[in-house]
Formats: C-alpha cells, sequence, structure tokens
C-alpha cells in the first residue's frame, strides 16, 4: 500500500502570544482554542491522509512555513478565530492555492457541516 497524502495543521498563534481571547462561552485565547480544535480535526476529518499537527511555538512565521513546505502536504490548514462583540457572529473561510481546491472544498464542507 503506497503512502497516503499528507495534511498538516498549522496551530495559529503561540503559548507565547495567545492571539484574541473569546467571550462567552469559552472564555479562552486563540491559542488554546486552535489546539483543540486541531486534535478533534486530526481525530474526526481525514480518514485517507495522513495529518500532522505543527505548532509555531519558537519559530519565527517563515520558517514554519518553510517547516511546512519541506513536509510536502498536499494540503495545509492554519486556525485562527476573530473576535468580535456581536453573538450572532459565526463561520469559517477556507483559503487555498489553485491546485489544493479538491482538498480546500471537502475541508469547507466539514468544517461548515460542524458548526
Amino acid at each position: 500500500m503506497g503512502k497516503r497524502p499528507l495534511i498538516t495543521i498549522c496551530v495559529g498563534h503561540t503559548a507565547a502570544r495567545p492571539g484574541a481571547k473569546a467571550v462567552s462561552p469559552l472564555f479562552i485565547h486563540e491559542y488554546e482554542y486552535n489546539l483543540d480544535l486541531a486534535a478533534i480535526i486530526h481525530k474526526t476529518i481525514f480518514f485517507d491522509f495522513d495529518c500532522e499537527i505543527v505548532l509555531r511555538n519558537g519559530l519565527l512565521l517563515d520558517q514554519v512555513y518553510r517547516l511546512i513546505e519541506n513536509m510536502k502536504p498536499v494540503g495545509n490548514i492554519e486556525l485562527h478565530f476573530n473576535s468580535t462583540n456581536n453573538p450572532m457572529a459565526y463561520g469559517t473561510e477556507t483559503l487555498c492555492i489553485d491546485r489544493w481546491l479538491p482538498y480546500a472544498s471537502m475541508i469547507q464542507a466539514a468544517l461548515c457541516d460542524s458548526l
């Protein structure tokens, strides 16, 4: 059996710079939320892919992207969330380069279903 395609999940922000802080009901920073979400995605979405979680701790952004590029994934998910004072705001977006569109479409559909 051949090697399965690799998907990387880059956790947005770092332990030292945790990003935005969510309001009710989460009350946690983006980094903590993204770590939990990466673990959930890793366990539940990818049946036909290998999946690696990449942390940015201690690395410059260009070092992180070089690390991911050297892993040669078929796609990379970078997790972030934005904070807002509007309690009705929710959603997701998936950005990709053209060659990753089939994978991005599958991921976006799964993310939307989970909301």
